[in-house]
């Protein structure tokens, strides 16, 4: 996932853990990338 988005795997670790908050990009991205699963799982 931190590749898809552009951070490293410790920002996201830090996120999961509620360390650092997620900037308002990435936010956006992560909210795109969740929406298009959504899609490709309810076309299987």
């Amino acid at each position: 996932m931190a590749d898809a988005v552009g951070v490293s795997s410790n920002s996201v670790a830090r996120w999961e853990r509620g360390e650092m908050a997620i900037s308002e990009p990435a936010a956006r991205l992560l909210q795109k990338i969740a929406a298009e699963q959504q899609v490709r799982l309810k076309e299987h």
